[in-house]
């Protein structure tokens, strides 16, 4: 909630936002990239439409901890996408 990426929050259309737990030995590119990986494996990608096009990762441990919450507008992913290209 305090960093506005809770079921709660209102998204606007300049939210770009992401908090996840990274391992030590990543940088914060791969650390990014495994919870990116872990929510599309476990069918945890929504997609929130208003103006603009909203894709949000959530990443969970087996236990059900919240370990990752990634919210990107679909331009920044298609960035993202030609910066790893």
């Amino acid at each position: 909630k305090k960093l506005l990426l809770s079921d709660e929050n209102f998204i606007n259309r300049r939210s770009i936002r992401f908090v996840c737990s990274k391992k030590h030995e990543e940088n914060e590119m791969e650390c990014i990239l495994r919870h990116i990986r872990n929510s599309i494996a476990h069918s945890n990608v929504f997609l929130y439409c208003k103006n603009r096009k909203f894709i949000i990762f959530d990443d969970f441990t087996k236990s059900g901890k919240q370990t990752a919450r990634i919210l990107l507008s679909q331009t920044t992913l298609t960035n993202l996408k030609r910066l790893l290209s």
